[in-house]
């Protein structure tokens, strides 16, 4: 393959290197078919959909490790924090000859036993959600081929893991109570909590990672649905068409067969997909975006013209002599607005094409989404580059029955050609489809954490309050009201929540401008995002 293709394009590669500069070595490969779903180099951007990045499945597999991690430190706080109320049992079955072993053995079973019916109601939960997850991942998971020999040696390692994980610590320390202290009541717990305070503020700590997280998502996705693309994308419809020399007189005929009729603003033609090539403006090389026009697509748009004219009819030769180009290419070639219309500029790679003079500056606009920076474009009405598309700009007032008589008339039309449609505006949400998936599981995953989270502090207030029950009661005695008694237990743990808040800020804002650096146009981190995240968790807790 390599052999022949070599033998086919070694001809073309060295013209393009002489005349551009352009050291091209294309190498051909082969893939597993299997593995162009998670692929890094060759992934399934040509043709397929439903593809992935393993980053994606780091980070859910990071979110679910993580919320059991924080379960079983719940587990454990609210294990302790009981353990005064079983310290008698302790204390009575040393006495009749228990050991520590023995001990140890009976909590490990009871963990075993909790996190047994915790596993099997996961099964049952997994089962239920995994509709909601194929939506919302847009995947079609079933637990049923996905099972397999190794899936459940995981999933019983998993099962030995988190018991261990949940049952070892509590069991260690219950079974070290001393039968004299707990029998008459003197047995402490643990001095000063060092470990389960640290738990408590290491699970606040990725509850507002995660806010932060998701207040940052949202915002830059309000800023990208809402920002100013440069043209009107409302109530247009665009139709594909077929990509041959024989597409030309196809915006003529779907004029006079919409123009006139109910509902139709106006019908335009530009090229499908995208095109690359290279232009010599002024001895500078530059590499621009290209694009066939017809001269609705400004108008029919609602593009503006920053110099110049559009293409007209009046002017015959604009379809092979003249090109529009965008503020952008001015910029790049250092040309001014004014300047630039009536200058002259030639194709680097195709010496056949005849100098193209610049007839228009049309201001920059958003054609692709805001991931990209906009770029030098030129727009020309060259016979031999296709149009691949019909753009109808509709009035709101009847949309079915307008659509219905662009099917028809398209059918009229292209009777043998797939008929297909879609909104702009569609088309441009479907560019932001992953980071609204990613909203939303953020989102979930946020209220999951608080919540929680919120189980672990209970489980150390708990904690606390059982070792202050004397001096509770004492307090009462001497007169303390009950929201003062309130107020001195929560201010150490309103302290913790504090502390996480100061570990969480500079790991959210890594996180968050490296996901930002995603977008060539972006929000800025205000300071009131990360104060929104500490002060709903500081409430909640």
């Amino acid at each position: 393959m390599q052999q022949e293709y070599d033998k086919h394009t070694a001809a073309k590669l060295k013209e393009l290197k002489e005349k551009v500069g352009s050291d091209v070595k294309i190498t051909l490969g082969l893939q597993p078919y299997t593995s162009i779903h998670l692929s890094k180099e060759n992934g399934p951007a040509n043709g397929m959909v439903g593809g992935s990045d393993t980053v994606y499945s780091y980070i859910l597999s990071g979110i679910a490790v993580f919320i059991l991690i924080i379960a079983c430190i719940n587990f454990i706080n609210l294990t302790i924090a009981q353990s005064l109320r079983r310290s008698k049992e302790i204390g009575v079955r040393k006495v009749v000859g228990g050991s520590r072993k023995q001990l140890i053995t009976q909590f490990l079973a009871e963990s075993f036993t909790i996190s047994l019916i915790a596993f099997l109601s996961a099964i049952v939960l997994t089962q239920v959600s995994l509709p909601l997850f194929n939506d919302l991942a847009n995947k079609k998971l079933e637990l049923s081929y996905l099972s397999d020999g190794y899936l459940y040696g995981a999933f019983g390692l998993l099962l030995v893991v988190t018991s261990l994980l949940a049952g070892f610590y509590p069991s260690i320390v219950l079974s070290s109570f001393q039968p004299v202290k707990v029998l008459y009541n003197r047995q402490t717990m643990l001095g000063r909590n060092f470990l389960t305070k640290a738990l408590v503020v290491f699970q606040f700590a990725l509850a507002i990672f995660l806010i932060i997280g998701t207040t940052s998502i949202n915002l830059q996705l309000d800023f990208l649905v809402n920002a100013d693309l440069g043209y009107n994308s409302k109530n247009l419809v665009g139709m594909e068409i077929p990509m041959s020399s024989a597409s030309d007189p196809l915006p003529a005929l779907f004029k006079s067969e919409l123009l006139g009729k109910p509902n139709i603003v106006s019908v335009a033609a530009r090229n499908g997909g995208r095109s690359i090539t290279a232009i010599n403006a002024d001895g500078k090389q530059i590499l621009v975006d290209k694009s066939k026009f017809d001269d609705s697509v400004i108008p029919t748009f609602g593009l503006s013209m920053a110099a110049g004219r559009n293409f007209s009819p009046e002017h015959p030769s604009d379809s092979t002599y003249s090109m529009i180009v965008n503020e952008s290419l001015v910029k790049e070639a250092g040309w001014t607005v004014e300047d630039a219309v009536g200058r002259t500029v030639h194709y680097t790679n195709d010496d056949t094409k005849p100098a193209m003079t610049i007839i228009g500056v049309v201001k920059d606009y958003h054609f692709l989404s805001l991931k990209e920076k906009i770029g030098p474009a030129i727009y020309v009405m060259e016979p031999a580059f296709n149009y691949g598309s019909i753009w109808v700009r509709i009035e709101p007032n009847d949309v079915p029955a307008t659509l219905q008589l662009l099917e028809l008339t398209f059918k009229k039309i292209l009777p043998y050609f797939p008929y297909k449609y879609e909104f702009l505006d569609d088309t441009n949400a479907k560019s932001y489809e992953l980071e609204e998936k990613w909203r939303t599981i953020i989102g979930f995953a946020s209220i999951l954490f608080i919540f929680i989270s919120c189980i672990g502090l209970f489980g150390l207030v708990m904690l606390s309050i059982e070792q202050r029950t004397k001096e509770i009661g004492i307090r009462k005695v001497l007169g303390a009201a009950t929201t003062s008694i309130a107020a001195l237990i929560t201010r150490q743990f309103v302290f913790l929540v504090l502390i996480s808040f100061v570990l969480a800020i500079p790991a959210g804002y890594y996180a968050i401008e490296k996901w930002l650096e995603v977008f060539a146009y972006r929000i800025d981190l205000q300071w009131w995002i990360y104060a929104i995240a500490g002060g709903i968790v500081i409430s909640i807790a």
